[in-house]
């Protein structure tokens, strides 16, 4: 399976220092019709890579009662068992997080590698939620 891969220049990014700006890169990227947003923080040991992706609202019972069941069971029984984390937040937005460390915060390469490989391992669950969950405009 190919992902068509397209870099987002115009994303969002919160303001930062120009000295935060240099030590911690900030990207977005498209990746089979989902927006990747990705940031570096540095630890003891190099830098971690995050990448988020929202997947979208998690429907009320009124708007589809089985996707939501369906939905709130994924979400609780994800947990640690997968590389990333599915996220809700208190307006029902669904989000996936991971993360990845890379050993130099200068190595664009493995900042963009690991981004990739987080994203890889992101897309068995965003089909999923696809799937059981975020009515797509094939379902809609």
């Amino acid at each position: 399976m190919t992902a068509p891969l397209a870099i987002d220049s115009s994303a969002d990014t919160p303001v930062s220092t120009d000295d935060e700006a240099s030590e911690s890169p900030k990207f977005s990227f498209r990746c089979s019709n989902r927006l990747f947003n990705v940031w570096t923080q540095p630890v003891s040991d190099g830098v971690e890579v995050y990448v988020a992706c929202d997947l979208g609202h998690l429907p009320y019972s009124a708007e589809n009662r089985e996707r939501r069941r369906n939905g709130l069971m994924i979400l609780s029984a994800a947990g640690a068992a997968i590389s990333a984390r599915l996220l809700l937040t208190d307006f029902h937005k669904i989000s996936l997080l991971a993360n990845v460390t890379v050993p130099d915060v200068q190595d664009s390469k493995a900042i963009v590698s690991g981004a990739a490989a987080s994203v890889i391992g992101m897309l068995p669950m965003i089909d999923l939620m696809e799937t059981c969950v975020i009515p797509t405009p094939r379902q809609a």
